[in-house]
This record gives structure tokens, C-alpha cells and sequence, in this order.
């Protein structure tokens, strides 16, 4: 490089340095003061720098390669860049910078109203031969939409041509869809011109036919799935308004394209923040985990631009939605330079602190329900199986371990020419308590009320779910069904349900403490990134009051991982940390429980009395102490991703959440958050979870009795002592035993005593 080119170079540097030191000087402070980092545009020097480098040449004296006009646009102009107003700026782009694209289109998902979405992905599975689902979609400005889709796939086993879509967009009927996505999620374009300004109902009927069969095992055979993030509203991220919908919007959009939400977090902020942001950012998802992803204001290392973030910044407190340089809507939340947190008044404009979750119908002890009063809204089913289902909650106190009867008055109405063996079974908690047929007499019309009783025993505190399972045979089974424009099966919401009243009585259980605990009641002992820190993270967005239930102030849920089971009081559990341990790891031989014999003995007789000795011993001990025998015993041959755990009985409200090394954050949080308002949750003293399906196996300590929480008097002296002789019979029976003595010593005495007299 020649001494009169650097000295250009040198000399352009002086001036940009000169003009730069101008414009800070005749700022005013307080403005600077108040900029984010949305705000502040920069320019690029490295290529200017890298001119100044000295180059490597095969000669000293070599004169230097006139560069073309091309690598001198390239390597010697300054970058450009627009100072725009306000907080609408280009980001700069040139040699060395990573330039972020913005996002072009953003999708506005729809969310599931009547039922979960299953994992990350929000699949909503609809099966059987019709089937109905309602979505919402939340629209801050409709004719700024695009498109409206709907992404679909069927099973193989779907005849098209005898199937159908079905989709009403705010109550108008669109024209019938034949689906035809075999091999992956599909999209179908809706008429934008039906959306309004607001909250959007789509409600989507499919119907459906199988190829060959007809009969219950087809009806499980052909489904249609929606993937909700990939449906819903299209539009481009520059409409969307500045406002509290429109943020709400486009953080339902980040959430379905990223899966998260960064937040640019100062150093030194008050650690409240992200607690406060978890918790009220819950409601967007119907309590579905919410993560936050926690970056640096300096941090450009994203991949995409997002469509929303959260920014905290120093300045006056208070909170502001602004446009950012990537064209993200950005809600800007100033905390005080003293540290006293977040202005909550101002951050309720916008993301307003969410209210409880819906709870299932509440069902009052002693007093006859309707179904239509539990929310029963599952009236009719077009399948030849279907499971429809009431749930309901029972008080926490709610105790019933004896032989007392619950009754349901049921009346419903069957279909006409149904195979003779066309049947419903009526379910109580999973426990078939009826089987009544359907294709015998009484046909097209609604039958009267018929009493069906059960054992009130099968119910439980907490939710508990009654299910009609109806099954209709094929008529014939080899061709596919023929189309009902009537509905198979049909309860009426007239039916009544009755369960006795008990006393106050309360056992060894996680269903109430679950159910009342709030996020402010959990804690994580564990490293920073931890699967416990992340779990917490997720369960205080999960985690949201339940509408109804009432708060358990000494309620604590403790996340730890599997490698942290040291602060877990195994002993009293009869556990060792192995034992325990090894439910999250392979598989392994169950447990021997039957005595090796040796080969060596030619006898029959002894091993013979052996086993019946041994048989009948074990069976004195569960006359004595009934339940699923030793927790050591019942962990043997199970394996599982979490588990929910009270170690000290004699505190029934501390629980304890231990992770595998497996597991994933969020949906352990998902898992333990829908629990509480499912009849299939978390019960006993011991739950796991079993991550590949969901579901929870649970264990039942039986050796602390029930606890009674009123006084004892004659009107529930037998209900008492029922609960109390069912727990343990072999107890009640030895304490029968004892009074029946007692009162045999009394009556000796008394006749001893009086004997005397009465020959005199």
C-alpha cells in the first residue's frame, strides 16, 4: 500500500471520527439515556480496518494490483446504513456482519378450545367415523390477512371419496373439503373474506370412512390430524398494530415458529422478572409451558429475526411496545435504577396477569346432578366406538372406602337397525358398572330414566370421570360403513348423578396438594440450566390457580434432578437410593419373590406345605394391610421419566418432583400442570410418569390410616367406622375382638360380683 493511499484512508477515518464525536455531543443526554438497543444504529469499521492491513507479496518492491472497480466497491466504501426515526432503523450490512433476515410472513395459530394439543408440536388428533373440534384464532386486524389454512393428514386406511372435511369459519359453512394428505401435513386455504377483527371460531367436523371394514377396530383405524402450528392466519409482520392485541398476536406467532421468546436481559436485573413474564405470559397457551430465552442486549447471535421479544432496559419504570430494526414488535420494559423491579400497572396494559385455569364441574355430595349441570356436552356419537365422557370434582375431604352405593338415573336414546349385539358399557373411573344393549327394542326414542348403581368406593377425592363406551359391530364388518345422517348413541343431559355424603376423612394423597399448589409454592434445588431450573422455569408458566380450588398455604412442590437424590428422605420410604434411582435408567429383572427350589429335594410334601403356608401368610397380610404390597416391590418392574413423591408422611402436602436424566423440561411441567384436572392423574403417595404415552402409574401407602377432620358423633359413627374397617379389616376385626373381651371381663365381673347378693 503506497504512503499517499494510507494517508486517504487515515484522513477518512479522521473525518468519520470527527462527525461522529459532533453528532454525540449535540444529543441530548437525557435521550441517549432512554435508547434501547432497538434504537441504537451502528456502523461497521472491519472493512476499513482490513484495508489498512499490510499484504503479503512476493516482493517488497512489487508494485500493488490495481483493484477493479468491483473490490473497490466491495473493500472501500463505507457500509450503509438509514438512521431512521424513532426506533425503525435498517440494521447495517457489509463484509464481517451477519445480517438477520427478516421474517416476511408470520402465522397468527389457532388454538384448541375443547380438548389438549399433544406435545410441543400441538397435534390435535380427531378419530372415528365423525368427529368435531372447535379452534379459535385471534385476529388484531382482518384486512390485513393473507390467508386463513389449515394443515391436515389422514391415515392410510381413510377412503376418500367417502370422507370429508367439514369447516365453519364464525357460523358460515365452507364448501365441503375431500382430504386426500396421505403422506405428510397438507395445507387447506380457507376464505380470508369470513374473518373479523378479534377472536375467530373455526370449528372443523371430519368425517370419515374406511377403506375395507366397519366396526369398532375400524373406528381406531382412521383419524385426521391438524398441526396447529402451521395453521391459522398469515400476515406480514409490519400490520400488526402496536398495541396489546396485536403483541399478544405476535407472541402467539414467536411461540409457533421458534418455541420460545427471547428476553434481552440486563446484567444485574431484579430476578423477578423472568418469574413475573413466565407467569403472566401462561395464558397464552391455555397453561402449555412457556420458554423464555434469556439473552444479553448485546447478543446479535440470532439465526432469524424473531416476530416478538420482551427487552428490559434502565430508565424510569413503566412499559412501551416498539417497533425493533429487525422489524420485531418489541415490548420494552424499563426497570428503576434502584432495583425495585418492574412497574406492574403499566405492564398490565399489555400482558395482563392471567386468571385462573377452567376447572371441570364441581359435584356436591349427597345432592343429585344433572349432567347438563357438569358440563356434560358429549350428547351424541356417529362411531362405532366411542367413549363419552363426564368429569367432575369431588371435595378433597370426600372419603369412601366401604360398601355405600352411588346412583346414576340414566336415560338415552339408540339408533334404529343396529346389529342386534350392538352394546354400552357404562364406566365408572375405568370400572365397568353396566352393560346395557342397544340393539333390542325401545329403538329411535328416548328411554326412561334407569337406575344403574355402583360401588361409591370406585370414586374418589379429586376429579373423577364417568364414561358411556358404546361399540357397534360392523353390519356387514368386511365393507365400509354406511353413512348416518342420525347419531348412534345419545345420552340425555337430563340424566342424574348421586353420590353419598361422607364425613370428613382424608388419606395419604397427592391429588390435593397438586391441585391447590401455585407457582409461588416451587422451588428447584438444582445448577443453573439444570433440568430442575428449566422444569421451574416451565412450571411457572404451567402451573396457574385452578377456578374453585382453594389454596393450601403449606402446599410446596420441590424439582430436583435423579443425580440430586440425597435431599430426598428415601428411609422413609423404606427405599434405598438405588432402588429408587434405577426406575430412571434400563430395565432390569423384576424383583424374585418366590422362594429358588432346590433340585435336590425329592420330597413333595414339605415344598407343598411351604406354599401353602406361604400363601396363606401373604394373604393375612393383605387381609391386614391391603394395597399394592411393598413400594420396593412395586417399583421392581417399572421404569419411568418422573416422579411425584411425599417422602414424610407427616407433612402430606410437601411434594417432591425428581426428573430423569431423559425427560424433557417442558413437558414434564405440561404433564404434572394438565394432571390436575384429569381423573388419570397423580394419586397415592407415589406417581410416575411415563414420558412415551403420558400417563401415570400410582401407589397407594396404606399403612397410615385415614384421618378423620370432624367429630365423631352417631349420625357418622357407621360411615366412620366403615372407612375405617375397610382400610384394614384384619385391624377393625382385632379391635372388635378386643371390645368384645373387654365386655366379656365386665359381664364376669359383674356376675361374680353380684352373685352373692342374689342368694341372699
Amino acid at each position: 500500500m503506497s504512503a499517499a493511499e494510507t494517508l486517504k484512508i487515515g484522513r477518512g477515518l479522521g473525518v468519520v471520527a470527527v462527525c461522529a464525536g459532533i453528532a454525540l455531543a449535540a444529543a441530548p443526554q437525557p435521550l441517549l439515556a432512554q435508547q434501547s438497543e432497538d434504537s441504537v444504529p451502528t456502523v461497521d469499521l472491519r472493512p476499513l480496518m482490513q484495508k489498512l492491513e499490510p499484504r503479503a507479496t512476493a516482493s517488497s518492491d512489487a508494485a500493488p494490483a490495481a483493484a477493479t472497480p468491483a473490490q473497490a466497491g466491495s473493500a472501500g466504501e463505507m457500509p450503509s446504513y438509514v438512521r431512521g426515526s424513532g426506533t425503525d432503523m435498517a440494521l447495517p450490512t457489509g463484509a464481517g456482519v451477519e445480517s438477520v433476515a427478516p421474517v416476511q410472513d408470520v402465522l397468527l395459530p389457532m388454538q384448541v378450545v375443547n380438548g389438549p394439543a399433544i406435545g410441543a408440536n400441538r397435534i390435535v388428533r380427531l378419530s372415528g367415523e365423525r368427529a368435531s373440534r372447535t379452534f379459535h384464532v385471534n385476529v388484531p386486524n382482518a384486512e390485513a390477512a393473507n390467508d386463513l389454512r389449515l394443515s391436515y393428514r389422514i391415515s392410510i386406511n381413510v377412503l376418500p371419496e367417502r370422507s370429508q372435511i367439514r369447516v365453519r369459519v364464525n357460523g358460515t359453512e365452507v364448501d365441503p373439503i375431500q382430504p386426500h394428505a396421505f403422506t405428510g401435513f397438507e395445507p387447506i386455504t380457507l376464505p380470508k373474506n369470513l374473518l373479523v377483527t378479534g377472536d375467530n371460531v373455526i370449528e372443523v367436523t371430519v368425517q370419515e370412512s374406511h377403506r375395507i371394514f366397519c366396526g369398532p377396530d375400524a373406528s381406531f383405524e382412521i383419524w385426521t390430524e391438524f398441526d396447529l402450528n402451521n395453521s391459522g392466519v398469515t400476515v406480514t409482520p409490519g400490520s400488526l398494530p402496536l398495541d396489546s392485541e396485536g403483541f399478544a398476536a405476535a407472541l402467539q406467532a414467536q411461540l409457533s415458529l421458534r418455541q420460545s421468546i427471547p428476553v434481552r436481559l440486563p446484567k444485574g436485573s431484579p430476578p423477578g422478572i423472568l418469574k413475573e413474564l413466565a407467569q403472566r405470559l401462561s395464558a397464552l397457551r391455555n397453561g402449555t409451558p412457556v420458554t423464555l430465552e434469556t439473552l444479553s442486549p448485546y447478543d446479535m447471535s440470532l439465526a432469524a429475526a424473531p416476530i416478538a421479544r420482551i427487552s428490559v432496559v434502565p430508565g424510569a419504570a413503566g412499559a412501551e411496545i416498539r417497533r425493533g430494526a429487525d422489524g420485531a414488535a418489541v415490548l420494552v420494559l424499563s426497570e428503576t435504577p434502584s432495583g425495585d423491579g418492574l412497574d406492574l400497572r403499566g405492564l398490565d396494559e399489555f400482558l395482563p396477569a392471567p386468571g385462573p385455569v377452567g376447572d371441570v364441574a364441581h359435584l356436591a355430595p349427597g345432592t343429585a346432578e344433572t349432567l347438563r349441570a357438569l358440563k356434560f356436552t358429549d350428547l351424541s356419537t356417529y362411531n362405532h366406538y366411542s367413549e363419552q365422557q363426564v368429569a367432575f370434582r369431588l371435595p378433597s375431604d370426600w372419603l369412601e372406602l366401604s360398601s355405600q352405593e352411588g346412583l346414576l338415573r340414566l336415560s338415552y336414546q339408540f339408533a334404529d337397525g343396529l346389529p342386534y349385539n350392538a352394546l354400552m358399557l357404562v364406566k365408572v373411573n375405568g370400572t365397568t358398572v353396566r352393560l346395557l344393549p342397544l340393539g333390542q327394542g325401545g329403538a329411535g326414542q328416548m328411554l326412561p330414566l334407569l337406575d344403574v348403581g355402583f360401588p361409591a368406593r370406585l370414586m374418589h377425592p379429586g376429579v373423577n370421570q364417568v364414561t358411556f363406551e358404546a361399540m357397534v359391530p360392523g353390519d356387514p364388518a368386511d365393507l365400509p360403513c354406511p353413512t348416518y345422517d342420525t347419531p348412534l348413541l345419545t345420552i340425555n343431559p337430563d340424566s342424574t348423578l348421586l353420590v353419598p355424603k361422607m364425613p370428613e376423612m382424608t388419606t395419604l394423597d397427592l391429588r390435593a396438594p397438586l391441585a391447590a399448589v401455585r407457582p409461588d409454592q416451587v422451588s428447584a434445588d438444582g445448577a443453573a440450566g439444570s433440568h430442575a431450573e428449566r422444569t421451574l422455569h416451565a412450571l411457572e408458566t404451567a402451573l396457574r390457580p385452578i377456578d374453585g380450588v382453594t389454596q393450601i398455604g403449606s402446599a410446596a412442590l420441590h424439582v430436583i434432578d435423579a443425580s440430586s437424590l440425597d435431599q430426598l428422605k428415601l428411609g422413609a420410604l423404606g427405599l434405598t437410593r438405588r432402588e429408587f434411582e434405577e426406575i430412571f435408567y434400563a430395565s432390569r429383572p423384576a424383583a424374585l419373590t418366590q422362594p429358588i427350589q432346590d433340585p435336590s429335594t425329592r420330597s413333595w410334601f414339605m415344598p407343598a406345605v411351604r406354599q401353602t403356608a406361604a400363601a396363606l401368610a401373604q394373604n393375612l397380610r393383605d387381609l391386614a394391610k391391603p394395597g399394592e404390597g411393598p413400594l420396593n416391590l412395586w417399583l421392581s418392574s417399572r421404569k419411568a421419566d418422573a416422579a411425584l413423591v411425599i417422602p414424610d408422611q407427616n407433612m402430606p402436602d410437601d411434594m417432591w418432583l425428581v426428573l430423569g436424566p431423559q425427560v424433557d423440561p417442558a413437558f414434564a411441567a405440561q404433564a404434572v400442570a394438565q394432571a390436575r384436572i384429569s381423573a388419570e392423574g397423580p394419586h397415592g403417595r407415589v406417581a410416575l410418569l411415563n414420558a412415551s404415552d403420558g400417563t401415570w402409574s400410582s401407589w397407594t401407602d396404606t399403612s397410615r390410616p385415614p384421618v378423620l377432620h370432624e367429630p365423631l358423633t352417631p349420625r357418622n359413627f357407621r360411615a366412620v367406622a366403615g372407612n375405617y374397617a375397610s382400610w384394614s379389616p384384619f385391624f377393625f376385626v382385632a379391635v372388635l375382638l378386643g371390645l368384645t373381651v373387654i365386655s366379656v371381663i365386665v359381664a364376669l365381673v359383674f356376675v361374680i360380683s353380684t352373685r352373692g347378693a342374689r342368694k341372699q
